[in-house]
């Protein structure tokens, strides 16, 4: 006997959601600052290869970056793939971790500081450990998964105020995805590309 699906009060919120989503990503990419922008993009265009590592949804946007730079024809390599090559002191090491904490993470920039490379991050922590290894690094002001606002929150709600909330590393990680993609508009220029000659290496067999 099939079972009765419960209903769900429809709240229609997820509109204003999304409107919540775009002022915060907005207000925190342009906050970023410029000179972190070009330092990083410098970085790119002077490794021999570059090489990227992220976890979780960090991770996600690492990949998308790496598919990305892979269409621009620069040498690009995701750290955990099986498909890899040694890391050499002519590379640059990419990672990407909001907390900026990540075990992993860390041990990989470590690993790849003693091997000579430029290291260049992502995060939000100013603070953390990986923004003490990095060479340069692109902070994006905005909390964490293991940020306390979390309990500002609660707080907010058990009092009657109301705040959307855009979870753990929500913001983190969207800005970071579209800082990303701006990112890769100002490389197509640079390395004078077209999006014809991205298409020419985009894969043909998926």
């Amino acid at each position: 006997m099939k079972k009765e699906r419960k209903k769900m009060k429809p709240n229609n919120n997820t509109k204003k959601y999304i409107e919540d989503l775009v002022k915060k990503i907005n207000k925190t990419l342009l906050s970023v600052k410029d000179k972190e922008i070009d330092n990083f993009i410098d970085a790119i265009l002077n490794a021999k290869n570059v090489f990227i590592y992220g976890v979780g949804r960090s991770g996600l946007v690492a990949k998308s970056f790496a598919t990305r730079l892979s269409h621009l024809n620069i040498n690009v390599y995701m750290i955990g793939d099986t498909i890899n090559r040694p890391v050499e002191k002519t590379d640059l090491f990419i990672a990407i971790s909001g907390s900026g904490n990540t075990k992993s993470v860390v041990v990989a920039c470590n690993t790849a500081k003693k091997i000579g490379c430029e290291i260049s991050i992502i995060t939000a922590n100013k603070e953390s450990k990986l923004y003490e290894i990095a060479d340069n690094s692109i902070l994006i002001n905005t909390k964490t998964k293991d940020d306390d606002k979390l309990r500002e929150y609660i707080t907010n709600q058990l009092i009657g105020n109301e705040e959307i909330i855009s979870p753990m590393g929500t913001i983190f990680e969207i800005s970071c995805f579209v800082l990303l993609d701006a990112i890769i508009e100002d490389l197509i220029l640079l390395t004078k590309n077209t999006e014809q000659s991205m298409k020419q290496r985009h894969a043909n067999i998926e």
